[in-house]
């Protein structure tokens, strides 16, 4: 019985240091995405290829965190 308790608590250890990351990785892609916006008038595309794949991955975070939360689960990145 201990012994799952302790699989328990670790596996929610776990959980929350992703989330942790995922919330950290989450905004840095925001940052690096509003600072990509703001060179975009540049003559390079580096700018351009920056902000879409950012916003990709934003769009993506938002719609795997909206999933969770239709399905009954806790939001892991955007709503803490």
């Amino acid at each position: 019985m201990n012994y799952q308790i302790e699989r328990e608590e670790e596996k929610m250890k776990k959980t929350r240091i992703r989330n942790k990351m995922m919330k950290a990785i989450t905004w840095c892609m925001a940052v690096i995405f509003i600072l990509s916006v703001c060179s975009l008038d540049s003559p390079s595309w580096i700018p351009t290829i920056v902000c879409a794949i950012s916003l990709m991955y934003l769009s993506v975070a938002v719609y795997i965190d909206n999933k969770r939360k239709e399905e009954g689960g806790e939001s892991d990145v955007l709503h803490r």
